[in-house]
């Protein structure tokens, strides 16, 4: 079902310690009014007022408080269907079964994006160091062919090994670079 209160909106990717009191009360009564309609409850409405306030306090201050609301949302509306257990009755016992699966999820979620952030890290890492790497490479063929030359001093000095390499980078051949090339 539709969830029409102004609040949710507003609060839905929030966690729960965050959203006032006032707002996430609304917020939960209407969502205790949809769920008690999925599980043909005959809940009085004084009965609904206390279990409503019982799951707003765990919502707000104890165990589930670092929940996103629309996880909250997703445990009524699947718990009530039947899709998280519990029983057939709305209780406090029931939503909190809800919210652990939904608590389970929220685990769920945060280990595959931090998985996710791992795999990037690594990866970036591992082509800084294949960048490195070739680099590497590339001054120890520039090193050899600058030795190979056998060049005199002043000669030597002016066929530095990154403008050798910068050639290199350019795609020359180790064989076609000259020294008369970089003297220019």
């Amino acid at each position: 079902m539709e969830i029409k209160t102004k609040y949710y909106q507003t609060y839905a990717g929030e966690r729960c310690m965050m959203i006032p009191t006032e707002h996430l009360l609304e917020i939960i009564d209407e969502l205790a009014v949809n769920a008690k309609f999925y599980m043909s409850s005959d809940l009085d409405d004084v009965m609904t007022e206390k279990i409503n306030a019982a799951i707003v306090d765990l919502l707000k201050n104890q165990k589930f408080r670092y929940l996103p609301l629309n996880l909250v949302s997703e445990a009524f509306t699947r718990g009530s269907l039947g899709e998280l257990g519990g029983t057939t009755r709305f209780t406090v016992r029931n939503v909190v079964t809800w919210l652990n699966q939904m608590n389970d999820r929220m685990a769920q979620i945060e280990a595959e994006r931090k998985t996710r952030e791992d795999d990037a890290r690594r990866k970036s890492m591992e082509d800084g160091f294949k960048l490195t790497k070739e680099r590497s490479n590339l001054f120890g063929i520039a090193c050899l062919l600058k030795a190979s030359w056998h060049l005199q001093d002043p000669e030597y000095d002016l066929c530095t090994l990154d403008k050798i390499v910068h050639l290199l980078e350019l795609g020359y051949k180790p064989e076609h670079i000259h020294p008369s090339m970089i003297l220019k």
